[in-house]
């Protein structure tokens, strides 16, 4: 991921871009063609909140726990947004996303459920 700010506000406003080295970019980025977003200036392909939500699990377990990750899927779920479950479901299968510990009490159940299941099927 590239990430351009400002030196003197490196928490404000930037650009991200994303690398396809990260295994939930390329199917994101493909989607996002067909998830237009008007900004005001004309639409944009944009990334699905599915996305966005396997984005947040996935930086949860590479690293030590992101308090602004952990704080963006409390956004999105406080909000109340269907999911496309089986897409989310399917996607964390295939890049083998867990929610670490720490963060399982901050998270909805319905993410909870889907890691239980992943953990469960590797036991096998």
């Amino acid at each position: 991921m590239i990430i351009g700010r400002r030196k003197e506000k490196e928490t404000g406003e930037g650009v991200d871009i994303l690398l396809p080295a990260v295994p939930w970019v390329t199917d994101a980025v493909n989607r996002a063609q067909s998830n237009l977003v008007d900004f005001g200036f004309g639409p944009v392909p944009a990334l699905s909140l599915e996305d966005v939500v396997l984005s947040k699990l996935y930086s949860l377990g590479a690293s030590q726990l992101r308090a602004k990750d952990l704080d963006d899927l409390q956004s999105i779920f406080a909000v109340g947004h269907e999911l496309d479950v089986p897409y989310l479901a399917g996607q964390m299968q295939r890049i083998e996303i867990t929610i670490p510990k720490a963060a399982r009490p901050l998270l909805p159940e319905t993410l909870l459920k889907l890691s239980r299941d992943i953990l469960r099927s590797r036991r096998k």
